[in-house]
């Protein structure tokens, strides 16, 4: 079982790159890839006015399949992760700063 977008959206939401409502769409690629269980399938299910069950709900899920909310140390590091496979897989261009320059 590939928990790919589940470990990479646990991430994001512990350093709010992902907003909450967004979370069912996360849980729809899940099931789309196989990965179900009873809190993802009702995450995936919400509604517009049920969005304050989303956090718990995929909190639950993470739990269902062995996984937990990340630390902030560990979602960087998963994050970073990522980027540098994309980089190395050439799905995006890595920045590079010149030396001695600084971000204003």
């Amino acid at each position: 079982m590939d928990t790919n977008a589940l470990e990479i959206a646990a991430a994001k939401l512990v350093l709010d790159s992902i907003r909450p409502e967004d979370l069912p769409d996360v849980a729809v690629t899940c099931i789309q890839q196989g990965i179900e269980s009873k809190s993802i399938i009702w995450l995936a299910g919400l509604s517009r006015d049920e969005m304050h069950e989303a956090k718990p709900l995929f909190e639950s899920g993470l739990s269902d399949v062995g996984l937990s909310m990340p630390s902030k140390w560990d979602a960087v590091r998963r994050l970073a992760r990522e980027e540098a496979k994309a980089v190395l897989d050439d799905r995006i261009t890595a920045f590079l700063m010149e030396p001695n320059a600084s971000i204003n």
